[in-house]
């Protein structure tokens, strides 16, 4: 997917938060796209309600997303240790928007 049909699959998932804030994948989808923006914050809360609703996927970016976090913030201390390569690649929140799930998304809040 393209950064403009990124944008509408945000918009997409934000819309069906708000039709259904029961959706779980919808949190975790929407985590996803806040990491890949670089808004931390936003995609560690998305995860944590993720996981809060039982999603194992949520629960896995949750944790990536905290480590990340703070090994951003570790690592503007001068002090901090440098990551190594298996750190590193861990703190990589993974996951993809496909259209599948937002069609999925669109589906669940359309009915």
């Amino acid at each position: 997917m393209d950064k403009g049909e990124i944008d509408l699959a945000f918009d997409d998932f934000c819309t069906a938060i708000e039709k259904d804030a029961c959706i779980v994948q919808t949190y975790n989808n929407r985590g996803v796209i806040y990491a890949q923006k670089g808004m931390m914050d936003k995609a560690i809360a998305d995860f944590r309600k993720a996981c809060d609703l039982g999603d194992q996927e949520g629960c896995e970016n949750l944790r990536k997303a905290l480590r990340k976090n703070e090994a951003t913030k570790s690592s503007s201390n001068p002090t901090s240790r440098t990551l190594s390569a298996e750190q590193s690649k861990d703190n990589v929140v993974e996951g993809t928007v496909t259209e599948a799930n937002l069609h999925r998304v669109i589906v669940e809040t359309s009915g």
